[in-house]
């Protein structure tokens, strides 16, 4: 019996190992990655080279309104997020944690101020909070997103 591995449904979405959509939190992803083993449901970036360098995971973020365009981001901007989210018997829509990066004041050319923040959910929200933040002066900022002293 020949059982299907890869769809490319009506909306450019691939999905592999699976027939449906199971992307949670409503995000739809165009590529979907989905079994029930941890060698169907990881991923593998390798680089064999004789050299220090390594394979990348990339994000990009413009605010042109076309694919490929490059117009200028804002300060607090959103430029990429890797999610976290765990089944809770009812859905797996429960988000336990995110890492975010942003820009982190004003961008000019060749000039990118950025930011890393880490959330995670405390027992009983629903929502993830801001627990740590590595600011674009480098400042470690800890269960606090700001630098203000208390008055």
């Amino acid at each position: 019996m020949l059982m299907e591995r890869l769809r490319i449904d009506s909306s450019g979405k691939v999905l592999i190992n699976h027939t449906a959509d199971t992307a949670p939190a409503g995000y739809a992803s165009k590529f979907q990655l989905c079994d029930t083993s941890y060698q169907g449901s990881s991923m593998l970036l390798r680089r064999d080279e004789n050299s220090a360098s390594a394979p990348a995971l990339l994000f990009a973020k413009t605010r042109s309104g076309s694919k490929g365009g490059s117009t200028v981001v804002q300060d607090d901007d959103i430029t990429g997020q890797i999610m976290f989210f765990a089944g809770d018997g009812t859905d797996a829509n429960s988000q336990t944690a995110f890492i975010q990066s942003a820009v982190d004041g004003s961008p000019a050319a060749n000039d990118m101020p950025g930011r890393l923040t880490f959330h995670t959910t405390a027992d009983g929200a629903t929502a993830s909070t801001e627990r740590l933040r590595i600011d674009s002066s480098g400042r470690l900022l800890l269960g606090t997103s700001s630098t203000a002293t208390p008055g």
